[in-house]
């Protein structure tokens, strides 16, 4: 799969249809983490909502207490949801909430 770059950052899907990826660079060990949508990041509130395909993993993430980083991703203007590129890596806390099916984060700047 395809090395992408953003905010500093290697980000690598695992395989097709992956919602998390490998994200690493020179100084830090490749580690996997979960994507978000652009759409899904609301700049007036500082949120940022993180979905997951494994209610397992969400409840992990939902519950974590320590921050965590989230590549952005900008869909392709005819498919809401067809991969584009990567715009950012922010680092996030979960809030504990999970809102509309995803775990509701606060953006605490770029990772």
């Amino acid at each position: 799969m395809k090395v992408h770059n953003a905010d500093g950052w290697n980000i690598q899907y695992p395989y097709r249809g992956a919602w998390e990826v490998d994200l690493w660079k020179s100084d830090v060990t490749r580690f996997r983490t979960p994507v978000s949508w652009e759409n899904d990041y609301d700049k007036s509130t500082g949120t940022l909502l993180v979905w997951f395909k494994n209610t397992a993993k969400l409840e992990g993430y939902r519950a974590r207490t320590e921050p965590f980083l989230v590549p952005l991703i900008v869909a392709k203007s005819n498919d809401a949801r067809a991969f584009a590129n990567f715009t950012h890596v922010y680092s996030v806390q979960a809030t504990g909430n999970i809102v509309r099916g995803g775990v509701e984060t606060k953006v605490l700047g770029r990772g």
